[in-house]
């Protein structure tokens, strides 16, 4: 479901009553991305927690800034937002749900998550599990935290039929790389364009050419993180840009910045 490069940390079992309603979950260090690192989505819905109740991070963008503590979910459409874990030595919880289970756990339907930035644990399950998971006994242990989120959404309705048809288009852009025409894919489907980008906001809350644009960027990203001896124009074919100077502006409009500014200044930060 994410580019093979990202950096993973280590991955984390899934308890079996959660299996259905996430898609992974993993742990991996603060230190594993650059100070002020780049906060992205792809279009999954994504809960991230930090190992201690007291833990904070902070978003900024466009001139705002955002202080939250513990765990959050992000918006499902980023532009330019960098975040900053307050403790560097934190092992942040990374959970993907499963976005055709989210919208019946969730108090708040995945296609207003993109109205902010981010939300907290607690606006999206409750007081009760948010409460649950800041106990000293289990903020620091990811097994537990998964224990107790079993606990709580398996005790909401998941009896839901699986919307195959958007599911494969998911799957088809992500296996692409985003590199889709929607128009096509909706006729591969044999579907219309209005009903892809209606399912498409209903779970995923982000249009299915937003979704393919944040897919091809991660990519393009992780590219130039992990690719050190590739050349931008090289980056730029294999994620079917027209040409570098297209490349350029759509990784600034996600990053803030030129592609070339970005691999210069990471570099110097993960040195």
């Amino acid at each position: 479901m994410r580019p093979d490069s990202m950096p993973l940390g280590r991955q984390v079992e899934l308890p079996e009553g959660l299996r259905e309603i996430l898609l992974e979950c993993f742990a991996v260090r603060a230190t594993a991305f650059p100070q002020a690192g780049l906060a992205f989505s792809d279009g999954i819905p994504t809960a991230v927690m930090l190992g201690t109740s007291y833990g904070e991070a902070t978003f900024r963008s466009r001139g705002q800034v955002y202080t939250i503590a513990y765990a959050w979910l992000s918006g499902q459409y980023l532009e330019n937002v960098q975040f900053e874990v307050a403790n560097p030595g934190e092992e942040l919880l990374i959970i993907r749900f499963n976005p055709f289970y989210f919208n019946h756990i969730s108090a708040i339907p995945t296609h207003k998550l993109r109205n902010r930035l981010i939300w907290s644990f607690q606006e999206v399950f409750g007081k009760t599990l948010m409460r649950m998971l800041t106990d000293p006994d289990i903020c620091g242990n990811p097994l537990k935290k998964l224990e107790v989120l079993e606990y709580i959404l398996q005790q909401r309705p998941t009896n839901i039929t699986v919307n195959y048809l958007l599911q494969e288009a998911i799957q088809n852009i992500i296996c692409q790389k985003g590199n889709v025409q929607i128009d096509g894919l909706a006729k591969t489907l044999n579907v219309s364009y209005k009903w892809l980008e209606r399912n498409f906001l209903q779970f995923t809350g982000v249009s299915p050419k937003e979704f393919a644009r944040q897919q091809r960027f991660l990519h393009t990203y992780f590219d130039l993180v992990n690719g050190p001896d590739k050349d931008l124009p090289e980056i730029a074919f294999e994620n079917a840009f027209y040409d570098q100077n297209h490349f350029s502006k759509e990784f600034k409009k996600f990053a803030g910045c030129s592609p070339g500014w970005f691999r210069k200044h990471y570099t110097r930060a993960r040195k």
